[in-house]
């Protein structure tokens, strides 16, 4: 009789702490918390051999055994005000690069790098060194412009929309339809106009049919089966707005009833977009001639993520993309595509947002960069 296979028991056992070896090194590799939300997105600092300059890292939200390091060619250069610690809600650390004397002009490029129990955040830094003598020999103009706001939005929306539905009119009984709607009172501001549709079923044409947008009258006349459409200006909607329809017997035939029967009725408003603003700035002829380069810094103040905004001075894009959700900090010295931005006397700064968004802003900032 043939030997039957025996089942090696320690290949068993070995597979299986293979396994939960293998299990328990992905389990432990895993993040235990969510990435925390870290501002700015990246940083492009002056500063000329010998000196220092500081920029503020703020991070958000929940974030445990949080520390602060650097990497490339400012690792050396950078301090921190504060490391190893917790973030709660939100946190500031002032980081401080202080360029040796003697450094060689040009540009050195490193990391930020923010870690933390739900892994690690990279903030790419660029340091641009001059000599004393030649940042000394620069100067600046500050142009503030405060607050403003752009949203794009859609063009039109439906904002009310009722279906199956009937009034009449007789001798001894009648029935009217009245409605309440809305209009967001951040979009009355951008109306252009409102349409009413209405899609008739059924009706016997005998009474007019009348309909009262906010108590003022815009249809009295008979309509047969089919769709119509009422055209309102915009200075006859608000935020809140009351439609009403009903039926009238004409005095020669009292005796009868007039019925319409309603398949659908809605009401559609369209919008003007106000999704972009321009500034106006001015230069003295030799601050436009001698220009080195120009940083632009604001303050965002709504929540939402904006998409695709872009930065025109003139008509150079000099931004296009993802603004940070909070501090806006930039400077720039070439258009989008790599071509030195040209400045004048008289000059514009656009923004506009290329999606639906919104974008509200305050404390905008233009600092103006030249060679004295």
């Amino acid at each position: 009789m043939p030997e039957v296979p025996r089942v090696d028991e320690f290949a068993f056992i070995l597979i299986g702490c293979v396994l939960l070896i293998s299990i328990l090194t992905i389990f432990w590799a895993m993040p235990t918390e969510p990435l925390p939300y870290v501002e700015p997105s990246s940083v492009i600092l002056k500063i000329p051999a010998g000196s220092s300059k500081s920029f503020d890292v703020i991070i958000k939200g929940k974030a445990t055994n949080v520390t602060m390091n650097a990497e490339g060619r400012i690792k050396y250069w950078i301090s921190f005000s504060k490391n190893y610690f917790n973030v709660v809600e939100q946190t500031k650390v002032k980081a401080t690069i202080a360029v040796p004397e003697g450094t060689e002009d040009g540009s050195y490029i490193g990391n930020v790098l923010v870690r933390s129990a739900g892994g690690e955040i990279s903030i790419p830094v660029e340091v641009q060194v001059f000599s004393k003598e030649e940042f000394e020999n620069l100067s600046s103009k500050t142009i503030l412009f405060g607050s403003f706001s752009i949203e794009k939005t859609k063009a039109s929306e439906k904002i009310f929309s009722r279906e199956d539905f009937e009034i009449y009119k007789g001798l001894f009984s009648q029935q009217n339809a009245k409605f309440e709607f809305s209009i967001p009172e951040d979009k009355v501001d951008k109306l252009e106009k409102g349409v009413i549709k209405l899609s008739i079923e059924e009706t016997n044409q005998v009474g007019n049919l009348i309909v009262l947008l906010n108590g003022e009258e815009i249809l009295d006349r008979k309509v047969g089966n089919g769709e119509i459409e009422i055209e309102v200006s915009k200075e006859k909607l608000g935020t809140s707005n009351t439609i009403e329809l009903y039926t009238i017997l004409p005095t020669s035939q009292f005796w009868t009833t007039s019925i319409y029967r309603i398949k659908k009725l809605e009401i559609e408003t369209f919008y003007k977009d106000v999704y972009s603003k321009t500034f106006q700035f001015s230069l003295d002829p030799y601050q436009a001639e001698n220009f080195l380069n120009l940083s632009i810094s604001f303050v965002k103040t709504n929540p939402e993520k904006v998409e695709n905004l872009i930065i025109k001075i003139n008509d150079q894009i000099i931004f296009w993309g993802t603004p940070p959700l909070i501090i806006f900090d930039r400077t720039f010295s070439k258009d989008f595509t790599g071509k030195p931005i040209i400045l004048y006397e008289d000059n514009t700064i656009t923004f506009e947002l290329k999606k639906e968004g919104k974008l509200d802003v305050e404390n905008l900032r233009l600092v103006i960069n030249y060679y004295s």
